[in-house]
């Protein structure tokens, strides 16, 4: 360690000086030219610095604590004060404390941060002096700010590799930060893979900037080119191509039906592309966009081979679906009053319902009664609304939407254009969603449709709309309220076996590329095939699972099999073991356990509701993923629970030792609405009074505080979905006594329909009494007491229901 309160700091800002390197440097700072004062003559020492931030004052804080110790060769005054200095790097040493006096800055103590032992093994480190070498021979065959005498510089002091790196540090034209730290890196090896990483970094710029100089040069030569040809061209009377291209593009335009704005767009952008040059992007951009506005259908309307009419309509209909007789009648009043003229033209049909129930098909059927072209366009995942309207022409990459793109793959201007799964489009919140969509559906908006890639206004007041939906919670309440809704129910087991034999097989054979007699299907297999390896509102997985059936008899007819005729002894070795099991989840009675049924976006399905008690305090714990409304629903259970205790035999703190856990299975789905309570508290009674719930009874209501049964929605999905698991009983309320009559004759087939007024009701038909009981006597009678005052209401309903079971 040296200590000199003499030695005077060069505090260096654009140049980084190193051991063995000679620099030249312009001193103008006060600090650094007082510090050359304080030295008398030449061969002075000094200790250049560098700065850790170069943009900061000059303060102790902000100096590098590496610098090198130089000596000073040359000193040339100059005419502004300032004077050129020219430094020989002796050795790093590290600044042990810096002080400032006279605004001269000087070093309390330095400390050699570098000597001969240090030096890693030549062995390990001779192959990157080597390497580096190499890359600095190259870097200056490609890079003229590289002098070609590095490389043999560093050749020559190759055996000494940390004099090698300090001369490629200082020479290389590197950045300030990574020179300093160079400096600042004791360990040679390490200061020899910084340098490596850097050289390489330089010629990976090097390549890249050449490659665009030669493209620059490329265009440039190709711009010159073919201003010489259009010279040359015009001195031989030849056309321009360009020239030629628009004329064509004019031609094309003077026989076209633009209106008005868009045939002085059209104009506009003709002369734009006259002056873009042969082949540039900019003339391909152009050129784009003309021959799209060029190519949409204006005016060009389809009109229907023949007259509408009913039988039309009907044959049209009939001949896509099977049964869907109410939707079928809606869809014929409104293709009757558009052949009118009348009002609803503006109206937008929207297809509810579950997937694969033929909302699709039925808007191509719309088409065909119309004899127009049909677009279809989804929209369901859309995230950016340019994906609708399009993007600016002006953007790289720009197209226009899919409506537009719709409109001109149908070479038609009024379409049937369907927007598919129009719940599911995700542009923003639910409300810019809507502002999208009202814009094309909206008949007072779509006369003047925008498209931002096209530009200009285009009219689709001429065409017909259709949307589908699964759900529609989350859809914007404007958008709604311009939509009439067709809702689309699940499919009974028989519409789904006639579906199959009309369409699907057919379909299947057709798809697998199959004769008649090469792929049959049994009644029976098709029967056990519904029952037992499909649960769905639709037919989409029937098809899937009578694809696969034709898949594997294409495999036979290639193999020069006779085919396959399915039967239902054979399904298991075709289809594997059955997905579903008509049994039931549990073979008997248990005590809290209750079948609630459950409507989703994909039809009917059962709920299983789980009770269990424990010692505690009091607490009620509810678990399934449920939402705000199902947790009120089993909080009113649970207060009617309570207050019946005395009804029931219990004492009235029998809820005060115990936690009741409430458990909804299928944990990860989420489960929300009221219509659970009647199941609920059927559960909860049954756990406190220990009397099992019968497992062939599915129940569903929403309840009030006081225990009276309110109506509920979705009850046919709800009841079909009960015989699908092989239920025969079921509890509805007795309010939706209407729409139970209005169930055709086949969903009621195979059940029993009990329509309660009261829980106490859905209770003496849900347990399972063992003999007669206390309690049991108490719920019959109030039972009993319940129906009595709601007895005119509901006897004509249960009368009906009796007249129609004695008639099957």
């Amino acid at each position: 360690m040296a200590s000199d309160p003499r030695l005077p700091l060069l505090l260096v800002r654009s140049s980084v000086v190193f051991p063995h390197a000679v620099v030249t440097l312009h001193i103008s700072r006060a600090e650094n030219l007082d510090a050359l004062k304080t030295l008398e003559g030449l061969g002075g020492l000094v200790l250049a610095v560098p700065m850790s931030d170069p943009a900061r004052e000059p303060s102790a804080d902000a100096l590098a604590t590496i610098g090198c110790l130089c000596r000073v060769m040359d000193r040339v005054p100059l005419d502004d004060g300032s004077e050129r200095v020219t430094l020989e790097g002796n050795r790093r040493v590290a600044l042990i404390g810096v002080r400032k006096r006279a605004g001269v800055f000087s070093a309390r103590g330095m400390a050699v941060v570098e000597t001969d032992s240090d030096a890693p093994e030549r062995e390990r480190i001779e192959p990157k002096v080597a390497e580096l070498v190499e890359l600095v021979r190259t870097l200056s065959e490609r890079d003229p700010r590289t002098s070609s005498e590095l490389a043999r510089l560093l050749s020559r002091n190759a055996k000494d590799p940390a004099r090698c790196a300090d001369l490629a540090a200082s020479r290389l034209h590197l950045p300030y930060a990574a020179t300093a730290a160079l400096l600042a890196e004791n360990d040679v090896e390490k200061r020899l893979e910084h340098l490596l990483e850097a050289v390489r970094a330089e010629l990976a710029k090097g390549e890249l900037a050449g490659d665009l100089r030669d493209k620059v040069q490329e265009r440039l030569r190709r711009g010159f080119l073919e201003q010489q040809l259009a010279v040359i061209q015009g001195e031989l009377g030849q056309s321009d191509p360009v020239e030629t291209e628009a004329r064509q593009f004019e031609e094309k335009l003077t026989k076209s039906k633009l209106p008005a704005a868009a045939r002085e767009r059209a104009r506009r952008e003709i002369a734009h592309f006259r002056r873009a040059a042969s082949g540039s992007t900019e003339a391909a951009r152009v050129r784009q966009w003309i021959e799209w506005v060029l190519d949409l259908p204006w005016s060009r309307e389809r009109e229907a081979p023949v007259a509408l009419s009913f039988a039309r309509v009907a044959e049209c209909l009939a001949k896509s679906h099977t049964s869907l007789d109410d939707v079928k009648n809606r869809v014929g009043e409104f293709l009757a009053v558009r052949s009118l003229d009348g009002e609803a033209r503006g109206t937008v049909l929207c297809f509810v319902g579950p997937p694969g129930t033929g909302k699709t098909s039925m808007a191509r059927a719309v088409a065909e009664a119309l004899g127009r072209e049909f677009v279809h366009v989804p929209v369901g995942g859309v995230t950016h609304e340019s994906e609708l309207v399009g993007s600016s022409y002006g953007q790289p990459g720009a197209v226009a939407g899919r409506i537009l793109q719709g409109i001109q793959r149908a070479k038609s201007s009024n379409p049937v254009i369907l927007l598919d799964e129009i719940d599911k489009t995700q542009i923003g919140n639910k409300e810019g969603t809507g502002g999208v969509l009202l814009a094309s559906l909206d008949p007072e908006q779509n006369r003047a449709f925008y498209d931002h890639y096209l530009g200009i206004p285009f009219d689709l007041s001429h065409c017909v709309f259709l949307v589908t939906a699964n759900d529609m919670a989350g859809m914007s309440e404007a958008l709604a309220d311009r939509l009439e809704l067709i809702r689309f129910g699940s499919y009974t087991e028989g519409e789904k076996l006639a579906i199959a034999r009309e369409h699907l097989i057919a379909r299947a054979r057709a798809n697998a590329g199959l004769t008649l007699h090469q792929f049959r299907v049994s009644p029976a297999a098709l029967a056990e095939i519904v029952r037992k390896y499909t649960d769905e509102a639709g037919v989409r997985q029937l098809q899937r699972v009578l694809d696969s059936l034709a898949r594997k008899a294409a495999v036979r007819v290639v193999q020069g099999l006779s085919g396959l005729e399915v039967k239902k002894e054979n399904l298991l070795e075709l289809l594997g073991p059955a997905n579903l099991d008509q049994e039931l989840h549990f073979a008997g009675p248990r005590v809290g356990v209750t079948t609630g049924l459950a409507w989703t976006t994909v039809g009917g399905s059962t709920l299983p509701i789980e009770a269990l008690a424990m010692p505690g305090g009091g607490r009620t714990i509810l678990t399934g993923s449920l939402g705000d409304v199902m947790r009120e629903s089993v909080a009113t259970a649970m207060s009617w629970t309570r207050s019946q205790l005395s009804e029931l035999g219990l004492p009235d703190d029998t809820l005060e030792s115990i936690d009741i856990h409430v458990h909804f299975p299928s944990g990860a789905t989420p489960k929300d609405g009221p219509s659970a309570g009647v199941a609920v508290a059927t559960s909860l009674v049954s756990l406190l009074t220990k009397i099992p719930v019968r497992h062939d009874v599915a129940m569903t209501g929403e309840m009030s505080l006081l225990g009276s049964v309110l109506p509920i929605g979705g009850l046919r999905e709800k009841l079909l979905a009960a015989a699908r698991a092989g239920i025969r009983e079921v509890i509805v309320p007795s309010k939706n006594s209407e729409e139970v009559l209005r169930l055709g004759p086949e969903i009621r087939q195979g059940l029993t329909i009990h329509m309660v007024e009261h829980v106490h009701e859905a209770l003496s038909l849900a347990l399972a009494f063992q003999g007669r009981s206390r309690t049991r006597t108490a719920l019959q009678a109030l039972a009993r007491h319940k129906r009595g005052a709601a007895a005119g209401s509901s006897l004509a309903i249960r009368q009906r229901l009796g007249r129609d079971r004695r008639a099957r």
